[in-house]
C-alpha cells in the first residue's frame, strides 16, 4: 500500500468511525427519523455530484437516463441497505447493527454456493467464528431489539447484493468511482423521495414535522435543524467518496483490515455518544466477529493467490508441452519429407 492509499484509508476510517457516527447519531437522536435521514444523505450527495460535474466539465448528467436504467437494481440495493441500516441504529443501536453487518462475507459465500462455487474448510471456519461472535454480541446486548436486529440483517443482505450486482455493471459501463457513486445516489434520491411522506405521517418528532410545525424566520431552532441535517449529509458524502477513492488503491486484505478498524471505531464512538454500557460478553462477541472477518479475508486472499499460481503453472506447463510438441512435429516433418521424396524417386 502506497502513501496515498494509506492517507485515503486513514481518512476513510476516521470519517466513518467518528464523523459519520456523530452525524448519524445527531440526526437520529434529534429526529428519530430514518426515512428523512435516508433521503437527506442521498439528496445532498446528488447535489454535490451535479456541482462537481458542472465545475470539472463532466458530461455525465447528460447520459444519466441511459446509465440509470443499467444501474437501477444496484441503486435499489444501495437504498435499502442505507434505509435498513438507519432502522437498525434507531431500534437496536450502533453495536448490534455494525456487528450484524460483519455477516456480509457469510451472505456472499451463500450466494456463491448457489451459483455453484465451492470453498475450503478454512473459509467456513472463519465464517463460523464470525457467526458465533454476532450471536454472542447480539444475545448479550442490554438493549437488544428484534426489529433493529432484522433491519441490520436486511441491510447486510442488501449490501451483499449491492456488491454482487454493481461491480460487473460498473466495469461494463467503464465508470469511475465518482461517476458510479453520482449516478447511483441520484437514482436513490428519486427513489427515496416518497419516504418524506412516511416521515411526515409516521414520525411525530421527525424532520418533516419539525419543518412543518417549528419553522420560524427568526428562530434559532432553524439553525440547529439546518446544522443537524448538513452534518449528517456531509458525513455520508465524505465517507462514501473516500471509500470509492480507496477501493482501486489497495488489496483485499488491506481493505478488510481498514473495514474492521472502521467498524471497531464506529462501535466505540457509538458507545461514547449514546452512553451505552457494554458487557464483557458483548465486547468478546464483537472482537470474535471482527477477527472472523479478518480470518476470512486472509484465507480468501491465500486461496486466490494459490489459484492464480496454479493457473500460471498450468499455463507454463501447457507452453512447455506446446513447445516440445512443436519441436517434435518439426523434427518429424523434417525427417518424413526427404523419406517421402526419396521413396518417390525410387518408384
Amino acid at each position: 500500500m502506497d502513501v496515498t492509499a494509506l492517507a485515503v484509508g486513514s481518512a476513510w476510517v476516521a470519517s466513518s468511525a467518528v464523523f459519520s457516527t456523530f452525524g448519524n447519531s445527531l440526526f437520529l437522536r434529534t429526529f428519530g427519523d430514518e426515512f428523512a435521514h435516508t433521503f437527506v444523505r442521498f439528496g445532498f450527495s446528488s447535489v454535490v455530484g451535479i456541482i462537481v460535474a458542472a465545475v470539472f466539465g463532466y458530461s455525465l448528467p447528460h447520459s444519466l437516463p441511459t446509465l440509470a436504467r443499467r444501474l437501477m437494481l444496484p441503486s435499489f440495493f444501495l437504498l435499502s441497505a442505507n434505509l435498513l441500516n438507519s432502522m437498525g441504529i434507531v431500534r437496536a443501536g450502533v453495536t448490534v447493527t455494525y456487528v450484524v453487518k460483519s455477516l456480509i462475507p457469510l451472505f456472499t459465500v451463500i450466494i456463491c454456493r448457489f451459483q455453484g462455487q465451492h470453498f475450503g474448510r478454512a473459509i467456513y471456519a472463519s465464517l463460523l467464528m464470525t457467526c458465533l461472535g454476532v450471536a454472542v454480541a447480539s444475545a448479550t446486548d442490554l438493549e437488544f431489539d428484534w426489529r433493529g436486529f432484522l433491519g441490520a440483517m436486511g441491510s447486510a443482505w442488501s449490501q451483499t447484493l449491492l456488491s454482487i450486482t454493481s461491480k460487473a455493471r460498473i466495469k461494463e459501463l467503464r465508470l469511475s468511482g465518482f461517476e458510479a457513486f453520482f449516478v447511483m445516489v441520484t437514482i436513490c434520491t428519486l427513489l427515496s423521495a416518497p419516504l418524506l411522506i412516511l416521515s411526515a405521517v409516521m414520525c411525530p418528532t421527525g424532520l418533516m414535522q419539525a419543518l412543518l410545525q417549528g419553522f420560524h424566520p427568526d428562530s434559532s431552532t432553524n439553525v440547529s435543524v439546518g446544522l443537524t441535517v448538513l452534518i449528517a449529509a456531509l458525513a455520508y458524502n465524505v465517507e462514501y467518496m473516500l471509500n470509492f477513492l480507496l477501493l482501486p488503491r489497495c488489496g483485499v486484505l488491506a481493505l478488510s483490515v481498514a473495514d474492521v478498524s472502521r467498524r471497531s471505531g464506529t462501535i466505540l464512538v457509538g458507545v461514547v455518544l449514546y452512553g451505552k454500557p457494554l458487557t464483557f460478553c458483548t465486547m468478546a462477541g464483537v472482537a470474535m466477529s471482527l477477527l472472523g472477518v479478518v480470518a476470512y479475508s486472509v484465507v480468501s486472499m491465500r486461496a486466490t493467490a494459490a489459484g492464480e499460481a496454479k493457473g500460471d503453472d498450468g499455463r507454463a506447463q501447457r507452453h512447455r508441452d506446446g513447445a516440445w510438441a512443436s519441436h517434435y512435429a518439426a523434427k518429424d516433418a523434417g525427417m518424413q519429407g526427404p523419406v517421402r521424396g526419396a521413396a518417390g524417386r525410387c518408384l
